[in-house]
Order: structure tokens, then C-alpha cells, then sequence
């Protein structure tokens, strides 16, 4: 069966969880996916639950349909086949801190000198360029520096992280659509571009309603745990055998049927 991205060759010079993740989403649209690592201990990811003695589990959750290369980046003949696989690619996709690869000698402008159709996805905490530009992050950090975390948490309780790393996979998830974006625009002008996603991007743009509120009316929003501004009832309820249910009716039309199925039309 022919994929949508069948014939694209990626580099993936990412570690840890967004940029493998992005690299692993076009591989599944059918891309010739290298993820290429350094000789010593390679993606960090590969110690995961080494304590445990699954050492494969997280590596291989980020990281299929990819074929796999050590390089060491530092040597001159590891950067010569680098350079030789940069001409041949199509896309290129790393997480290093900003300033990284134009160190060794790949940043954009000498990597679209050897390939003027590559697409570049550089995937950072807070950008290429600006004052927090060489800070490392991880999805907490980019969640609380966001303001996720201000939002998440019961209403009298601490800011709290989401019970997922869903920064690290929507950042991925975001610089896959670039990428596509990108390929699609490669048709038209025969040139790539760089995709720039930072984790900061990512999670500011989760906070749209609350932005545009405080825009319009000065409220900063708080932490409100199950319940919703908007909607009610809703929220999580212990039912009389011990479970839990989570309640929402976002509208009328909800709350009419709710309250039929509760044999309680007398409260409307």
C-alpha cells in the first residue's frame, strides 16, 4: 500500500520525546525515517527502565518504523557523512539546544547550502533566538512557565502538572504539520525552510480562551479541578456503588436529557 510520505527521507538527530516523536509521525505517513545518535549510550531514552531491566520500553514507544546510525558529530569523517546524508535528505529534524548544530557546522544556512529543498525542523524550550533561547526545558518546565499549571489542580489546591507529557507531544505533533507544510510548499518554490516549534509556543497555545478573556475583561482565570465555567453540572461524582462519573452537560439540550434520565423534569 503506497503512504502518503513514501519516497521522503528524514534525519532525525533528535532525543528524549518531541523530536523523536515528530520524526516517528512521519515515519508513519511512510518516510524513510534514520535517526541517527551518538556512539556513547545514544538517546537518553535508552536508559529508561534500565532499573527495572526494560531498557526498550520508552525507546520504543518514540521511536518505530526508524532505521538507526551512530555518528559521532565531532569527528571530522562523522560530519563528512552527515554532510552526505544532509544532500540526500529531505527533511532534518533536531532538538538540540539552540546554537548546537551551527556549531558543528549544520545550522541552516550550511545545511541548506549542501540541500536548498531540505526542511529543517528545530524543535527548542523557548525558540532559536531571544534572551531565553539557550535555557533547556522539558514539558513541566514548559507547562509551568506557560501557565498550564496554574490552570490544573482543584480549586483550593497547588498548580499542578497534567497526568501527561502533552507538551512534549503536541510540540511534536506541531512540528510534524510544519513539516508537512514545508513539503507542500517545496512543490511550489523548490526550496525548503526551517520549522521552528518551541515548547513554549506549544503550550501558550493552549491557553487561548484564557488569554483572550483577560484580554477582554481583565479576569485571570483559576484553577476550577473537574468543574467548568461554562457547563453545568459538571464534574466527577462518586456514585452509590463506590465508582466515580464524570458529569457534563454543555447546554441546555444536555441538561434537559440529564435530568430526564435522573427522573427529575420537576427541577426544570
Amino acid at each position: 500500500m503506497t503512504r502518503a510520505l513514501d519516497g521522503i527521507k528524514v534525519l532525525d538527530l533528535s532525543r528524549y520525546v518531541a523530536g523523536p516523536y515528530c520524526a516517528q509521525m512521519l515515519g508513519d505517513f511512510g518516510a524513510d525515517v534514520i535517526k541517527i545518535e551518538k556512539p556513547e549510550g545514544g538517546d537518553p531514552m535508552r536508559g529508561v527502565g534500565a532499573e527495572t531491566g526494560d531498557d526498550k520500553l520508552y525507546m520504543t514507544l518514540y521511536n518505530r518504523n526508524k532505521r538507526s546510525l551512530a555518528l559521532n558529530l565531532r569527528h571530522d569523517k562523522g560530519r563528512e557523512i552527515l554532510g552526505n546524508l544532509i544532500r540526500q535528505a529531505d527533511v532534518l529534524v533536531e532538538n538540540f539546544r539552540p546554537g548546537t548544530m551551527e556549531e558543528m557546522g549544520f545550522g541552516w544556512d550550511e545545511a541548506s547550502a549542501l540541500n536548498p529543498g531540505l526542511v529543517m525542523a528545530r524543535i527548542s524550550g523557548f525558540g532559536q533566538d531571544g534572551p531565553w533561547a539557550k535555557r533547556p526545558a522539558f514539558d513541566a518546565i514548559a507547562q509551568a512557565e506557560g501557565g498550564l499549571m496554574h490552570l490544573t489542580g482543584s480549586r483550593d489546591g497547588e498548580a499542578t502538572m497534567m497526568g501527561a507529557i502533552m507538551i512534549d507531544y503536541s510540540t511534536g505533533t506541531n512540528a510534524a504539520l510544519g513539516v508537512l507544510a514545508a513539503l507542500h510548499a517545496r512543490e511550489r518554490t523548490g526550496l525548503g525552510q526551517v520549522v521552528d516549534v518551541p515548547l513554549l509556543d506549544t503550550a501558550m497555545s493552549f491557553l487561548m480562551t484564557a488569554v483572550a478573556e483577560y484580554q477582554r475583561d481583565g479576569v485571570v482565570m483559576g484553577r476550577l479541578g473537574n468543574r467548568d465555567r461554562y457547563s453545568a453540572p459538571t464534574n466527577t461524582y462518586r456514585t452509590r456503588d463506590g465508582e466515580r462519573l464524570h458529569l457534563m452537560a454543555a447546554g441546555q439540550k444536555h441538561f434537559e436529557a440529564l435530568v430526564a434520565i435522573m427522573g427529575e423534569q420537576k427541577i426544570l
